[in-house]
């Protein structure tokens, strides 16, 4: 919507006496006033609602202010970085939540440009592609600052939305882009405001990454941190926590479209055959992901066939890098598991007393 700066004006005349006439501006109406324009030629079906509501199905409203939001440490930026290859490619996130191909532009104020850009190739090498690739289709800014409640921020971001024309703006994070007092409602309007006109002008979606409120508790939006205005003003609001095992979280959504049921995302490093990290996210069913038994258990069937090493084997069982070097650690303290030599490859203990 144009703001009245930008509307056409018609002289108007006015006058205090009959020989004073003074010509001033009048702003036109700039609202629809034709109810068959609006209506158009037919009812839209549930699928063109469909079509035309979701960027990403059912987690990120098109032109839509949302959240994602979670614990501390429980890997918000990585699920950002990687639902923005996703849309920037146009294949599913996760293999399970359609999404429309579109330009992305990631403001990455937490990290440094090393972690960033690292993460990217991570991910990037786990679905065999190129990122450079996708030069045009997603780009990041970590350089910084960029404050939503400072009209010089919000200049140089509204220049870089008319030039780079992005569906998706993911923005990390809330902390690092608001100066206000989050608590405050007066304060948050400085924010939100600002947030919501960038999404309605530029036709964006942007997401921006915050944290839950300690001692959290209810769906997404209840356990975001701040004003009650934050999620009011929220159209979705995509929720992370953190579980008992290392490496998998707890996602789900809700907002004014409908709820995403909770679901478990792990988190899975493995190393390709030249020793480069491939870092992928996994959706898996609430109680399908792996336990630490499970990764016990699958260390000591590989060791049973053949002796490797700890990189061998964090690149071979299922789970986290960090959770799998933990889980050899206490095999071996167990007296389960034991190397060949002072760094040799790992054998099952048995194997020793034979």
């Amino acid at each position: 919507m144009l703001d009245g700066d930008s509307l056409p004006r018609v002289p108007l005349k006015l006058a205090s006496s009959p020989d004073d006439l003074v010509e001033v501006e009048q702003t036109k109406c700039r609202f629809e006033i034709s109810l068959s324009k609006f209506l158009g030629d037919r009812e839209p079906s549930d699928d063109d609602e469909e079509a035309d509501l979701w960027l990403v199905s059912k987690l990120v409203p098109r032109d839509s202010p949302c959240f994602l939001a979670g614990d501390p440490k429980v890997g918000k930026t990585w699920i950002a970085l990687d639902l923005a290859i996703s849309v920037a490619m146009g294949e599913p996130w996760l293999g399970r939540f359609e999404v429309e191909k579109s330009r992305v532009l990631v403001l990455t104020l937490e990290d440094s440009q090393a972690i960033v850009r690292q993460r990217l190739w991570q991910l990037a090498r786990s679905r065999e592609l190129d990122p450079h690739d996708l030069d045009g289709w997603l780009a990041v800014d970590a350089e910084g600052p960029f404050y939503f409640d400072d009209s010089e921020s919000l200049k140089t971001m509204t220049r870089t939305l008319e030039d780079f024309r992005p569906d998706l703006v993911i923005v990390d994070s809330l902390a690092r882009s608001f100066r206000g007092d989050e608590n405050s409602k007066k304060d948050v309007g400085e924010f939100t405001r600002p947030w919501t006109r960038l999404c309605r002008e530029h036709e964006t979606a942007v997401i921006v990454i915050h944290h839950n409120t300690k001692s959290a508790s209810g769906g997404p939006g209840k356990k975001l941190r701040g004003s009650g205005d934050l999620f009011a003003t929220a159209r979705q609001v995509i929720g992370v926590t953190a579980t008992k095992v290392d490496g998998i979280c707890e996602v789900a959504s809700e907002g004014n479209y409908g709820n995403v049921a909770s679901f478990r995302l792990e988190r899975r490093e493995e190393l390709t055959p030249d020793e480069k990290k491939a870092v992928s996210l996994i959706y898996r069913e609430l109680g399908d992901e792996p336990k630490q038994s499970k990764i016990d258990d699958e260390i000591c069937r590989l060791l049973a066939q053949a002796q490797l090493g700890t990189k061998e084997l964090r690149s071979k069982v299922p789970g986290r890098s960090q959770t799998v070097s933990a889980r050899i650690n206490v095999l071996a303290v167990q007296g389960r598991i034991t190397r060949s030599g002072a760094r040799g490859p790992w054998k099952l203990a048995q194997e020793s007393e034979e």
